[in-house]
């Protein structure tokens, strides 16, 4: 009687179990501390497992190096065709290196390639020196950055995520980290990079591979980030693309590295073959609008959407999908076409996930003095 009572309830509780936390079997069957699977566009969370969970992440921190490298990038304050001279401490780092010679110059753009493609620990260490005068200084930037993020379960010690007390984050934080890196332009042309040849000022050769496998053996994968410690164990945090549907996963505290490529791979592959898009309003739909274009040579104001509002469907999981309008009661012309006039908020389960921007659809002309002329001898 007891044995039929525990199974009644352990029934139970599967059946009321939301989808987005049930994960298939081969999920289970590969030992691990957490994961945590997102689709990137609608902010769907596919599949978790202790997913706030704090662990030493290895390598994986340099995922929030590599942010700031880029964001230094973008705001001109750092040139690919800078140059770098190593400092003894960045060309002692231990691990994964590209064997750096102290005291010698090398350009940011080979060194940002070492990180993505070998995960090389003095090449971050240069580039953290480089952007912030010190390495503990650089980590004041990564924990300001995932503070500013709202990244509750994480906190930097180092910039290349070697083993060190006080050092953690966690599936959830490491993937979102993930979503804004590959928001990078440039990050992708170095990811996808499978073997290379880097050679040093002096001549010599260090062949660099991609620590990253899915890159060559994973159809749509084009990004991801690689660690391991005795701590951290194997782990990945890796996005895919197929036809629209990207999706950025991450799993910490796997036993072995063949394991967490078919971790990943697998919750890839239950999502691209289950889901889908549908689309809730399309960019080719005019929107109705009273907008009053002052100075305007007599046209109304058509306007639509940016991008299609795209819903994630699959295996009876539908959330509820609001859109929400922002638009000003006047503009003045010229109004030209693409022209951005106001923004649409797109709310997923009660969460704002994205803003679309609401563009003309139609060229509106100035009016002339002439023009104003006539309408004011016409009162």
């Amino acid at each position: 009687m007891k044995k039929l009572l525990f199974v009644s309830i352990l029934l139970l509780f599967i059946l009321i179990l939301p989808f987005n936390v049930v994960f298939a079997e081969d999920y289970q069957s590969i030992n691990h501390f957490s994961h945590y699977l997102v689709e990137n566009d609608t902010g769907l969370v596919i599949s978790k497992y202790n997913e706030n969970e704090r662990h030493q992440i290895a390598s994986m921190a340099k995922i929030m190096s590599l942010n700031l490298i880029f964001e230094e990038i973008e705001s001109k304050r750092l040139s690919y065709d800078d140059k770098i001279v190593v400092s003894r401490h960045a060309g002692n780092q231990t691990g994964s290196e590209l064997f750096l010679d102290a005291g010698q110059e090398y350009l940011v753009g080979d060194l940002i390639k070492g990180v993505i493609v070998a995960s090389a620990n003095d090449a971050t260490v240069a580039l953290a020196e480089k952007i912030a005068n010190s390495e503990d200084l650089f980590v004041d930037m990564m924990n300001h950055k995932a503070s500013e993020w709202n990244l509750q379960n994480t906190h930097f010690v180092n910039a290349t995520g070697l083993p060190h007390e006080g050092q953690y984050s966690c599936a959830k934080d490491v993937t979102i980290m993930m979503q804004k890196l590959i928001k990078h332009k440039d990050y992708s042309n170095y990811a996808k990079i499978w073997t290379e040849d880097f050679v040093h000022p002096s001549g010599r050769v260090t062949n660099l591979t991609n620590t990253n496998k899915l890159i060559r053996f994973y159809d749509g994968c084009d990004g991801g980030k690689t660690g391991f410690t005795n701590d951290a164990g194997f782990c990945l945090s890796a996005t895919a693309k197929r036809g629209d549907m990207r999706l950025v996963g991450t799993v910490i505290g796997v036993e072995n590295s063949k394991e967490r490529f078919k971790l990943v791979s697998t919750m890839f592959n239950d999502t691209f073959n289950t889901y889908s898009y549908k689309v809730i309003k399309s960019k080719n739909d005019v929107i109705e609008n009273n907008i009053v274009v002052q100075k305007a040579r007599g046209k109304h104001l058509d306007i639509c959407l940016e991008e299609d509002v795209k819903m994630l469907i699959g295996q009876g999981n539908q959330q509820k999908v609001d859109i929400e309008y922002e638009l000003p009661s006047s503009v003045k012309a010229p109004i030209k076409k693409g022209d951005i006039v106001g923004k649409c908020k797109v709310i997923i389960g009660g969460v704002e996930k994205k803003i679309i921007n609401i563009i003309a659809v139609n060229d509106i002309e100035k009016t002339s003095i002439f023009d104003d002329f006539k309408d004011l001898s016409s009162r």
